[in-house]
């Protein structure tokens, strides 16, 4: 297995023959590790868009003509190709073939996925995160973002096989200090064997600040320091 970061949130999987591609915003501009490069020599090609935020949904992957497309419903009036696509809400479980699909839900927008592919599964989080902004708004708006986000935790918890191979999940350090509180109550909730951090833009050290605390839930943790970064496992 390969996972290449593109940027922000994006990242390109490879298992197999298969490449994963989710929330593809921009391309890494990296000789030998753009999009097209990554997903060429793959047999399936999927792509997986959480929500439709800019820098999470970029229309231009209508123009791969590669395969299927998953997206969050919330997406689907903005999506051009829609018999390319498998719209997924919350809630429902996809299966084509090898591979698995399931929505579960955002504290922002859209969706987050849980695939599963040959036995390997993959959790992109897309905007599900513990926006807790406490060094920003009062306790209780605090204490009720968090709440909304243990609820759902609770959900993806109940409905996925531990460990997760990979999980890809939010350290914004816009958040402050606990920047890695979400990233780490998932982690220490659900067995997690890689943690990579996403939705830093290009503060890399402020994600990987993380690392630590992810060893010692006793996940192997992906340190990005530029866009085409890849960690073979």
């Amino acid at each position: 297995m390969e996972i290449t970061y593109l940027y922000h949130s994006g990242f390109a999987v490879r298992i197999d023959d298969a490449a994963l591609v989710f929330d593809y915003y921009k391309d890494t501009g990296v000789e030998g590790k753009g999009v097209r490069d990554i997903i060429a020599p793959a047999e399936k090609v999927y792509f997986f868009v959480s929500h439709s935020h800019f820098d999470h949904f970029n229309p231009e992957i209508a123009d791969f003509k590669k395969d299927l497309v998953f997206l969050s419903d919330e997406v689907e009036s903005q999506y051009e190709e829609p018999e390319r696509a498998i719209f997924v809400p919350k809630g429902k479980i996809c299966t084509l073939d090898e591979l698995s699909v399931t929505a579960f839900g955002s504290t922002d927008c859209g969706a987050s996925f849980y695939v599963k592919y040959k036995g390997v599964s993959v959790f992109h989080a897309g905007d599900l995160n513990n926006w807790h902004w406490n060094e920003q708004v009062d306790e209780n708006a605090a204490r009720a973002s968090e709440n909304e986000f243990l609820r759902e935790l609770q959900l993806i918890k109940n409905n996925v096989e531990p460990p997760i191979d990979v999980v890809i999940f939010a350290v914004d350090s816009r958040l402050g200090k606990d920047c890695g509180r979400g990233a780490e109550q998932f982690i220490s909730e659900i067995e997690t064997k890689v943690f990579v951090p996403m939705h830093a833009w290009d503060d890399y050290d402020g994600a990987n600040a993380f690392e630590k605390t992810a060893e010692k839930y006793g996940a192997k943790f992906f340190a990005i320091t530029k866009k085409g970064d890849t960690l073979k496992i």
